[in-house]
């Protein structure tokens, strides 16, 4: 398990931290705005795209990189999806909201017609899930948030598409090219709405795939992390991505693995030993002591949502701990699809802390007073302090997978030092001649210990009567 630097306001020589949450402005002018669509089979599903099959698409309308701006929905916000005629309701399953009823999940929702709105990567919804209607004269699907959904930054964009998994239409019988036309209406109280039209592409036989899928890395519900976009420091291990495998027959690719270690490009292979696809990793200039580590032979198991027989592994990367730069990982299968995985790894890291103004001037001179001499970048996400107290008790408690160090009290200090959590920061201490922990107040270096073992820097103290 990661541990995590604590600090209850820290000297700015012991700093460590995170990206900057803040609202962002969605893309685009007001009036009529243009969308550039793409409608893809869902990674959760082997033939969501198949002629006659029950009809499982996303369609994406902003860029998936999680650095670039989705499009802010106030509550009442409507994301319309014309899908043509072919598209037929069969009726036997109820359009509804996803979590309307246990049939209509998650992690199943097979008994429904639904969709959910998601930010790309991280490959997550927000809750409380959309309103879902189907409007029978133009066979629309009628997506409406429930809540306000904003942009805040890399680790939550905003709204970039739509999972429609209506297992209740059918794709068109006959295979070809169809529009799906989307038209979104950000604020229910604003005029502004955009619009866009894509073709997807209805087959009548499926291919071989290999595709990506959050859960690896995190455990329902929502937010899933974003393994498919990362930022780590040099030496850091990524988080796992999940990798899900089904043949040209659409049923479960099992036993296919891949072979660990630090290989350019890797052979991905069947269980008799046949290549099927190939891994191709792009590490950055100088990276030698790297790896790309298989979480074993492929297995069969029900894919998240759909329940579809799939066979299913992770991949890890072991990043060189003397390297940064970016590691840029192909993931191919012959005859069928490929993606892309980026992870970019740098001397940074990332803090949450109280949004005071004493706290914002440490973060005014971190560039100047500890970057300029550690090259270390921080990046701070200030909140407030019921927030940030969720925040130190989630994130510590999983390891700290979003934050290196977090801002909180006396009491967590010694409680999450005791748990194991924490940095002994004695050691760190002992290596900054400029910094002596007998210089600590008596009564707050104790409360910030276990056992001699200091797990917080202070910079302040209070007192009360």
């Amino acid at each position: 398990m990661k541990k995590v630097l604590l600090v209850i306001a820290a000297s700015v020589a012991m700093v460590m931290a995170s990206v900057v949450v803040g609202p962002v402005q969605a893309e685009g002018s007001s009036g009529n705005d243009r969308l550039r669509v793409t409608v893809d089979g869902a990674p959760v599903d082997p033939d969501g795209e198949r002629a006659g099959q029950p009809t499982d698409l996303v369609v994406t309308f902003r860029d998936i990189d999680p650095a670039v701006p989705g499009i802010g929905l106030k509550a009442g916000g409507t994301i319309r999806l014309q899908l043509p005629p072919e598209f037929v309701n069969r009726r036997d399953r109820p359009v509804a909201p996803t979590g309307s009823s246990p049939t209509c999940g998650p992690p199943l929702v097979s008994g429904c017609s639904t969709a959910v709105i998601l930010q790309g990567w991280p490959q997550s919804p927000v809750l409380p899930f959309p309103d879902v209607t189907w409007e029978e004269s133009t066979n629309t699907i009628v997506v409406t948030a429930a809540a306000d959904w904003m942009p805040a930054g890399v680790s939550a964009p905003g709204p970039k598409q739509v999972h429609l998994m209506l297992f209740g239409f059918d794709n068109p019988e006959r295979a070809g090219t169809y529009r799906i036309g989307v038209e979104i209406k950000p604020d229910p109280a604003d005029e502004r709405t955009l619009t866009g039209k894509s073709r997807v592409r209805i087959t009548n036989r499926t291919k071989p795939r290999i595709t990506a899928v959050s859960l690896a890395a995190g455990t329902p519900p929502p937010p899933f992390p974003n393994p498919l976009f990362q930022e780590l420091a040099a030496g850091e291990e990524s988080l796992p991505l999940l990798l899900y495998l089904w043949d040209r027959d659409a049923g479960p690719t099992v036993g296919a693995d891949f072979r660990s270690g630090p290989a350019r490009v890797r052979p991905i292979a069947d269980a008799n030993g046949r290549w099927i696809g190939l891994i191709r990793v792009r590490p950055p200039r100088g990276a030698t002591d790297w790896s790309l580590r298989s979480g074993g032979a492929t297995v069969e198991g029900p894919a998240f949502l759909t329940g579809a027989p799939v066979g299913s592994t992770t991949a890890v990367l072991e990043t060189d701990p003397d390297t940064v730069g970016r590691y840029h990982i192909n993931y191919r299968i012959w005859g069928g699809n490929s993606f892309d995985q980026v992870i970019d790894v740098d001397r940074k890291i990332n803090v949450a802390v109280l949004g005071e103004p004493y706290i914002e001037d440490i973060a005014d001179l971190t560039p100047d007073l500890f970057t300029a001499d550690t090259g270390i970048t921080v990046d701070y996400t200030f909140v407030e302090e019921e927030e940030l107290q969720e925040i130190v008790t989630g994130d510590v408690g999983a390891g700290g997978e979003q934050f290196d160090a977090v801002m909180t009290g006396m009491f967590d200090a010694s409680q999450f030092g005791a748990n194991g959590w924490l940095f002994d920061l004695n050691k760190f201490a002992a290596d900054d001649p400029e910094y002596n922990v007998d210089d600590l107040i008596p009564t707050v270096r104790k409360g910030l210990s276990v056992d001699g073992s200091l797990y917080a820097a202070p910079f302040y103290a209070e007192s009360s009567f």
